[in-house]
C-alpha cells in the first residue's frame, strides 16, 4: 500500500453515504443494549469486506493492519468482529476506494457462504415461509446489531429490520443498507419469487441527491425518510418452493444454530443474565447446574442470584429449565446424538429423568419428539 492510497483512506468522510447526505457523526448504543455482549458481526460476514477489498487492490491483511484490527477475525471465521471495529473496517474501505454507498455494494455481493451455519440453514429451505422463519431465529449469528421481524399485511408480506443503533447515525445508515441490500441480493439468489425484485423498501434516511443506484440494486419503489427499514414482497410468494430445499441438511444445520445462538445470548439481556446463561450450559455438561455452584462461579451468594432473578420475575429453577428445554429440543434435531447422549448434555443423572421432564415440557417423550421431526 503505497503512503498516497493510505492518506486517501484515512479521510474523516463518512465514505459508505449516499453523496450529499447529512447525518451525525458517531452514536452510542441504546442503554437497554447489554454491552457484555458486544454488538457484532461473524468473521464470516467479515469475509464479505474483505473479499470485496482484495478485488479493489487491497489485501485483507494490509486492511486489518491499518485499521489495528485482529488477525484472528481472518483466520477463525467463528469469531464475533465487534460493530466498531467493522465499521472501522468499512470506513477505511470506502475511503480507499472513493465508493459511495458501500452498504449497498456489499449487500449486491452478498452469498449465503459470507453468513457461516446460518447461511446454509437459509439456503436449506424448502419455501420462503420457511426462510423468513429461520431468518427471525438465526440472524443474529450473522449481526445481532438489530432484529429482524414479519409481518403479514394481507397481499403483502414485509420483513423488518430494527437496529439497536439511533438513527441519524452513520453507522446506523450503513447497517441499514447493508442489511436491505443483502435481504434482496438473497432472496433473488434463492429464487425467492422467482427471482422478482420486492414490490418496495423503506429506509430510515433522508432522499440522497442521487438515487439511481438505490433504484439499479433493488429495481422497486425506493421509500425514503420512512419510519421503518423493510422490504415488502408478494405473499403469494411464501410457499412457492424454493430450488435448494433440503430437510435432512436444514435439520443438521438448524441444531447447530440452535447452540451457536445459546452460546452468543441477547445483546438486550442483562449483562449478569448473559453471564449466568453461559455458566448454566457449561455446568449443565459438567452435570452441576445447582444454584450454588454457579454463583460461585459468578463471583456472589446464592441469595444475591436468587434476588436478581427474583427482581426480572424470575426464577434460577425456572431459568435453567427453559434453558434445559431449549437446549434438548435443538440436540433432538441431531440424529447423530444418542437420547442417552443427550440426557448427558442437560446434565440428567439418568435417561429416566430426562425423559419425564421432557415429557412435563412438551406432551411427548424425547423417541416420541424426534419421530415426529
Amino acid at each position: 500500500m503505497t503512503a498516497t492510497s493510505l492518506a486517501k483512506a484515512q479521510s474523516v468522510r463518512p465514505p459508505f453515504l449516499p453523496r450529499g447526505q447529512t447525518v451525525t457523526r458517531g452514536g452510542s448504543w441504546s442503554a437497554r443494549v447489554n454491552r457484555s455482549i458486544q454488538p457484532s458481526i461473524s468473521g464470516w460476514r467479515l469475509r464479505l469486506l474483505t473479499d470485496y477489498a482484495e478485488e479493489q487492490g487491497l489485501s485483507a491483511v494490509d486492511l486489518l493492519r491499518a485499521c489495528d484490527v485482529d488477525f484472528e477475525f481472518l483466520n477463525n471465521p467463528d469469531t464475533r468482529v465487534p460493530i466498531d471495529d467493522f465499521v472501522k473496517l468499512c470506513e477505511f474501505v470506502g475511503d480507499y476506494t472513493d465508493v459511495p454507498n458501500l452498504g449497498l455494494q456489499l449487500g449486491a455481493r452478498m452469498r449465503h457462504q459470507y453468513l457461516g451455519p446460518y447461511g446454509f440453514v437459509l439456503l436449506s429451505c424448502s419455501t420462503t415461509r420457511e426462510l423468513l422463519q429461520q431468518s427471525v431465529r438465526f440472524s443474529a449469528l450473522s449481526n445481532n446489531t438489530g432484529r429482524v421481524s414479519v409481518e403479514d399485511r394481507g397481499e403483502l408480506c414485509v420483513m423488518h429490520w430494527k437496529g439497536y443503533l439511533a438513527s441519524g447515525t452513520h453507522t446506523a445508515t450503513f447497517l441499514d443498507e447493508l442489511i436491505l441490500a443483502s435481504w434482496t441480493t438473497m432472496r433473488r439468489r434463492f429464487g425467492c419469487g422467482n427471482g422478482a425484485p420486492p414490490k418496495w423498501v423503506s429506509f430510515r434516511h433522508a432522499a440522497p441527491s442521487n438515487p439511481k443506484i438505490y433504484s439499479r440494486l433493488f429495481r422497486c419503489e425506493v421509500r425514503f425518510g420512512a419510519e421503518e427499514v423493510a422490504l415488502a414482497f408478494s405473499s403469494s410468494d411464501l410457499d412457492e418452493k424454493l430450488p435448494h430445499g433440503n430437510p435432512q441438511v436444514l435439520a443438521v444445520m438448524t441444531s447447530l444454530c440452535q447452540r451457536l445462538l445459546g452460546q452468543l445470548g441477547d445483546p438486550l439481556d442483562p449483562t449478569w443474565l448473559s453471564e449466568c446463561r453461559r455458566v448454566v450450559i457449561d455446568e449443565l455438561q459438567d452435570g452441576n447446574p445447582a444454584i450454588e455452584n454457579v454463583s460461585r462461579i459468578l463471583g456472589v451468594s446464592p441469595t444475591v442470584l436468587r434476588q436478581k432473578f427474583r427482581q426480572h420475575a424470575l426464577s434460577f429453577r425456572t431459568f435453567t429449565d427453559a434453558l434445559r428445554r431449549d437446549l434438548a429440543l435443538s440436540y433432538l434435531d441431531d440424529s447423530t446424538l444418542h437420547l442417552t447422549d443427550v440426557a448427558d448434555l442437560l446434565g440428567f443423572s439418568e435417561q429416566s429423568a430426562f425423559q419425564r421432564a421432557f415429557k412435563r415440557w412438551t406432551g411427548k417423550t424425547p423417541g416420541e419428539h424426534r419421530r415426529s421431526i
